[in-house]
This record gives C-alpha cells, sequence and structure tokens, in this order.
C-alpha cells in the first residue's frame, strides 16, 4: 500500500508542476503501470486487426477453392471494424520504450487499409485477376508480419496462423 501512496503522491507532484525527487524504482514502476495500461486498452484493436486479416484471408481462400458464397458481408464488416480501429488507435498515448510496438501494428493497419482502399473486395473478389488476389495476398502478408512483430511483445497479444485460419462464416 505504501507503495501504491508514493506512486500517487509523485503523479500529483508532476500534475501540479512542482519539482520531483525522482526515485528510479518509482519511475521503472509508473512505466510498467503505463506499459500494462497501453497493452490492455489495445487487446480488443489487436483482435480486431487479427479478424480483418482472417476475414479477408478466409473469403480468398473460398474464392480460389471456388466455393460460391457471398462473402460480401464478411469483408464489409472487416472494412467497418479496420476503420473503428484505425479511429481508436490513431491519437493513442504511447508509453515511453513502445513506440516500435506501436509503430509495428500501425504498420499492419495501414497496409491493410491501403489494401482496402486500392481494391473494393466486397463487390469484387470473384472477378479479380491472378495480378490482383496475387497483390491482396502479398499485402495480407506484410500487415500479418507486422502485427506477429508485434505479437512478441507479448502481454496478451497473441497471432493466428493464415495457413490454418477463415474467418468466412460458414462454420
Amino acid at each position: 500500500m505504501k507503495l501504491e501512496n508514493e506512486v500517487e503522491t509523485l503523479y500529483q507532484k508532476m500534475v501540479s508542476g512542482q519539482s520531483l525527487d525522482i526515485n528510479h524504482k518509482m519511475i521503472q514502476l509508473i512505466d510498467k503501470e503505463k506499459s500494462a495500461i497501453y497493452f490492455a486498452s489495445l487487446q480488443q484493436d489487436f483482435d480486431d486487426i487479427k479478424r480483418v486479416i482472417q476475414a479477408v484471408s478466409g473469403s480468398l481462400l473460398l474464392m480460389q477453392l471456388g466455393v460460391k458464397q457471398d462473402v460480401s458481408m464478411t469483408l464489409s464488416s472487416a472494412k467497418e471494424s479496420l476503420v473503428q480501429t484505425t479511429d481508436r488507435i490513431k491519437d493513442l498515448v504511447v508509453p515511453h520504450g513502445l513506440k516500435i510496438h506501436f509503430d509495428h501494428l500501425m504498420y499492419s493497419v495501414q497496409a491493410l487499409n491501403k489494401m482496402f482502399a486500392k481494391h473494393s473486395l466486397g463487390e469484387d473478389i470473384y472477378f479479380m485477376n491472378d495480378k490482383q488476389l496475387e497483390d491482396i495476398q502479398r499485402t495480407l502478408d506484410l500487415a500479418n508480419s507486422y502485427l506477429k512483430k508485434s505479437s512478441t511483445f507479448s502481454m496478451g497479444l497473441g497471432m493466428i496462423s493464415l495457413e490454418t485460419s477463415c474467418f468466412c462464416g460458414a462454420h
């Protein structure tokens, strides 16, 4: 309990602009607390990014297998989820030392946003040529690799396997 009081006192001094007698153990604690809050606040966004990748990957798989299932709702939902995720994380305060993690996450989001901007997936996925499909697959692989890099920081941000996942709504 004493440690929590010290953290609160230090925080109040920082907020009020008072000079600080900095205890490096306290700084480490505050950084850990901020990091824990950061990772906890990103859990839904991380999971949403995974689901977007799964939705597009699963839709591509169905298309490549010749399954005649309408995936427009799945892709539309994935796109909307990506828009919401992008809006939530764009102004996120990133704790000291976690910028690389955030950058990897943002690179994944940016790749997916560019993919949706470049390709009209919901309406046209069954009419795309091989070059377009390869471009989408490369973008998915890139987005997934950046997301995977951000998952190496752990804190509950676990990955999926594109080879074994399908988020097509058929199950």
